[in-house]
Formats: C-alpha cells, structure tokens, sequence
C-alpha cells in the first residue's frame, strides 16, 4: 500500500524507466520474434484470449481511469504479499465501520499508512485488505487477487514484453497440451510464481502484478516439449541483427540470469523493480508440469533426439 494516491503511479513509471535505461545501457538484449510452425491441430484460442484479456484491462487501467483510482486499482488486484499474511477475524470491526459510515470514527487514512509501516499489518483483529475494502471494494478475499494479478500491467513496456513472449510461444505449447491443459497450465504456474515471490517479500506492502510469472511457466513448458526450435531473435549487440537460436539456449540463458538477479534482488523489495522470483516460480512449475503431463521418459527422448 503507499502513502499517496499517486506514489504507486509514480513508482510504475520509474520502473518503466528503469527497464528501458537498463536495455539501452546493455551491450545486449534478445526479443523473440518467432519460432518455427508446428502443424496445428487446433486454433490457439486460450493463448489468444489471455492476451486480449490483458490488453483490455492494460486500456481499462489507462484510458479510463484517473490517478487515485489506478492506484486504487492496482491495490485491490494486484498482490499485497502482507494482506496474504495478515488476516484476521474482521466481523466486529467492519460491523462498527458499517455503522458509523464515517472515515473519521478510526481515522482510517491513518490506520492504513501506520498499517505499511509495521511487520504486523492489522489494526486489533481487522486485516489492511479488510479495512480498505469496506470503502473502496474489490475482490472479497485478497487470496483472489492471485487471478487478477496475472491482468494487470504497470505499463506499455510491462504489458508489451510478457505479451510478445506469450504470442511466440504459448501457442505451440496450447496446441501441444490442448485448450484445457494449456488453460490450467497457464493458471497454476501463475499461482505459484506469485507464491514464490510472496514468499521473499512477506511484508512488502508494493502489489504484486503482470502476467510474467504465468509467461515464466509457458517458457519452462516450451523448454521440455520444444527444446530445439530455432527461434528466431532480435539481438542488440552494438548492432541490431536477427539471428536463430535454439530454445534450449535461449530460455536456458534467461532463466540462468533470473536465478542471478534473484538472488541479488534478496534483501531488498524487488531491486530493480522486477519480480524475478516470479520468473524462478513460475518457470519451475512450467516445467514440472509439462513433464508431468508428457512423462519424463518422453521429455528426455525430446531432448535427446532433438525432436521438434
């Protein structure tokens, strides 16, 4: 939770600009663009409408709502990791605050703000995520908010860069599993990235948002059902050039490099803003499950015999 209604405004476009500082200062950066086409057995609508969905919410976020009420937005949906570890019996309490309807009677602005700044986030028996809901809404558990996090985007660049990934490799992936496997595969890895996360960052009181948890989850399922594609990759390396990598490689590289930051980013909130422990969480569920759904005898014949 944050003090003013425009600091986690504020805090998103630093980490956008961060993002774009640390890629322009890099001597290098990969993007995917494509990977090779697999005959299709059915239309990748699952992958299709998680992006669209995201898209929608990414335009609701920044079209249609003003500064108090995006930070508002990205409170009551996004992940809190200390309204996960904070709850209590609230009935007497939101009974009393239904009944005085009034913000004043507990000097609620001030609970809130004295609430981010203590380990133990309750006022008495009443959770941070339970006082703020009895005025503003949202989602009746923040348990739920585990499924509205993976929608929400803090901006352009967040939502652009988990999209293209999900677009060149969830579709592959969802032919490969099916429309309903690919659908629970996406969700679960989802949960468990933000899980993971939560877990380095008990008290932090920033949200938790973006879809990149999930995405980590479609790339570690790639990993084991697609390991040598060639994907084809946009490389800053002094030039601009587009070479074919395999995704054994790439993946394997980024995923190395999440480790690297993750462990850096321990003992601070994100570091440079990123969830890599998301990253971590999500890509290790990705894998287990695909491996699970496929046989680990089938996952080492694909990687052993270069099967695409």
């Amino acid at each position: 939770m944050f003090g003013t209604r425009t600091s986690l405004t504020v805090y998103l476009l630093q980490l956008n600009v961060r993002r774009i500082s640390h890629w322009i200062s890099s001597d290098y950066y990969m993007f995917p663009i494509s990977d090779p086409e697999h005959p299709r057995r059915r239309f990748p609508i699952v992958n299709i409408a998680l992006i669209a969905i995201s898209i929608a919410v990414f335009l609701y976020q920044f079209l249609i709502l003003d500064d108090s009420n995006l930070t508002r937005f990205y409170n009551n949906y996004g992940v809190v990791p200390y309204e996960l570890t904070g709850q209590g019996d609230i009935s007497l309490m939101v009974e009393e605050l239904k009944e005085n309807n009034d913000r004043t009677v507990l000097g609620i602005e001030g609970v809130l703000g004295t609430l981010t700044r203590h380990a133990d986030h309750t006022f008495g028996v009443i959770s941070i995520h339970d006082i703020r809901n009895v005025y503003e809404g949202g989602p009746p558990s923040p348990w739920f908010t585990l499924l509205t996090s993976m929608f929400i985007h803090g901006g352009w660049l967040h939502l652009i860069g988990n999209m293209l990934f999900l677009w060149v490799f969830g579709d592959n992936l969802e032919n490969r599993l099916g429309r309903f496997k690919y659908l629970f595969f996406y969700l679960i890895s989802g949960f468990f990235a933000t899980a993971c996360q939560v877990a380095v960052n008990l008290n932090t009181g920033i949200p938790t948002i973006g879809a990149s948890g999930a995405v980590a989850g479609v790339l570690g399922g790639y990993f084991v059902l697609f390991p040598h594609a060639q994907i084809r990759t946009l490389i800053f390396f002094f030039l601009i050039t587009v070479v074919s990598i395999p995704a054994w490689i790439l993946i394997g590289v980024w995923i190395i490099m999440q480790f690297f930051n993750g462990f850096i980013s321990l003992g601070g909130e994100f570091a440079d803003g990123v969830a890599y422990w998301a990253h971590i969480g999500g890509f290790i569920a990705g894998f287990l499950i695909t491996v699970a759904f496929v046989g680990l005898a089938r996952f080492k014949r694909v990687f052993h015999l270069g099967y695409k």
